[in-house]
């Protein structure tokens, strides 16, 4: 099984002001699968953030840069790119009729779909995935004690919604203007 990574995690992880970061790090630390993924969805809404200077405010980053921070990523020994999985539109459609999916959500639903079809657990710090039936998930709340990991069932319910707004960066303690990854994650 491998993490496909929500882009809120991935920015929580890189982004050391980020009031997610230590329970990022956390997870990637002590809870993480060996392999940790992200698809062309989450990549793109990773790039999105840390390029928008109203989510990164003064730490915003270039389109080289983020790319570049992108790449770095993908050459971790646990990092991994997921191809769409077969089934992925079985999947959504089975949960387009299972489900009132509402237009912010078809985002999520696609993950949901995408994780689904191809056994992947989301790691999240957004409160809608558990309502997805059958999604193995991991929700990362603000205290690792306070995680929830379980199955979904259908109509389950949370409400701890991540947020990526405030963001500052610090390497060793000072202000950077560019995100770099913190030597600690690899541990």
């Amino acid at each position: 099984m491998s993490d496909l990574l929500d882009a809120d995690v991935w920015v929580a992880l890189v982004a050391a002001d980020h009031v997610h970061h230590e329970r990022a790090l956390h997870y990637w630390r002590e809870e993480s699968a060996e392999t940790v993924a992200c698809c062309r969805v989450t990549v793109l809404a990773f790039l999105h953030l840390i390029t928008d200077a109203h989510v990164m405010q003064h730490a915003v980053l270039t389109g080289t840069e983020a790319w570049a921070l992108l790449q770095e990523w993908l050459t971790l020994p646990e990092g991994s790119f997921l191809d769409e999985p077969v089934d992925l539109d079985d999947q959504l459609g089975q949960l387009s009729r299972v489900m009132s999916i509402r237009p912010k959500l078809w985002t999520d639903a696609y993950l949901a779909a995408f994780a689904t079809a191809g056994g992947h657990r989301i790691v999240t710090l957004e409160g809608d995935f558990p309502r997805f039936p059958g999604l193995d998930l991991l929700l990362l709340q603000e205290r690792p004690a306070a995680v929830a990991v379980r199955r979904c069932d259908a109509g389950a319910q949370f409400a701890q919604p991540g947020t990526a707004a405030g963001i500052a960066l610090r390497v060793g303690g000072r202000q950077v203007g560019a995100i770099s990854i913190p030597h600690g994650i690899i541990a």
